[in-house]
């Protein structure tokens, strides 16, 4: 029975881990209005109460990488099967440079609503791992709080 455990946390963490690697950035539902809220609490302390929750840098990585949504919740992506993602020759995306070279004031100008509004108990842990990152751009600090994700995940 032992045995039987040990081999379903090891699948499952490779599970996540296959979830974290493959799954491109904002791919996921809801990625970046919960990865709003933790910005959020980790850059501002709290999720503002105003209309406005999400920083520039998330809004303008939507748009550059297609999954900005319009007002009927869709994006390039939504019922367009003939979308085609631009890829890059190289290791850098076509426009990362663009994203990974906003000023840090791009993190707490908030400019559309999207953020989620959930409890709080995952936000703020998430958020103290974000802090670990945030010197790093926000592909890396987006994968960080993936790990959190997956660190959730294997223990419940």
């Amino acid at each position: 029975m032992k045995r039987l455990v040990r081999l379903l946390i090891v699948t499952a963490f490779f599970n996540a881990l296959s979830w974290i690697i493959l799954i491109p950035v904002w791919q996921y539902p809801d990625e970046q209005a919960h990865f709003a809220q933790v910005q959020d609490v980790a850059e501002i302390g709290k999720v503002p109460p105003a209309s406005l929750d999400t920083s520039y840098e998330i809004a303008l990585s939507e748009e550059i990488l297609g999954t900005s949504r319009d007002g009927f919740g869709n994006n390039k992506y939504t019922y367009h099967p003939e979308y085609k993602i631009e890829y890059s020759s190289n290791l850098n995306g076509p426009h990362e440079a663009t994203i990974v070279n906003l000023p840090r004031s791009a993190r707490y100008g908030l400019v559309k609503s999207e953020s989620t509004r959930n409890p709080p108990l995952y936000y703020f842990l998430s958020s103290i791992v974000y802090k670990i990152f945030t010197n790093a751009n926000l592909f890396s600090r987006i994968y960080a709080v993936r790990f959190v994700s997956v660190i959730f995940y294997l223990t419940l």
